[in-house]
């Protein structure tokens, strides 16, 4: 697991620029998870899989939160009004 993550902060240190060159596609999260489940499977009831899974939940609820901003951040204002109560 040590050799993963480490491989995955040298994917990310090598990419060159800005912020918006080294933000992580959704493409790029779904290789993570499907790699940490494979860790988490194969290293069943060994700190291991904690750290696996507690990387999942993580990815999990980044991508929950970054799905609100963006209804909060992008949504238009017509739909923003028609969603309060009156």
């Amino acid at each position: 697991m040590e050799d993963f993550l480490h491989q995955q902060l040298q994917l990310q240190q090598r990419q060159p620029g800005t912020e918006k060159e080294t933000a992580a596609l959704p493409a790029d999260y779904d290789v993570l998870t499907d790699k940490l489940r494979i860790i988490f499977r194969r290293y069943a009831f060994q700190p291991a899989a904690v750290c696996a899974y507690l990387a999942i939940i993580a990815i999990d609820l980044h991508h929950v939160r970054s799905n609100l901003m963006q209804r909060l951040l992008f949504q238009d204002k017509e739909d923003f009004a028609q969603g309060l109560p009156l």
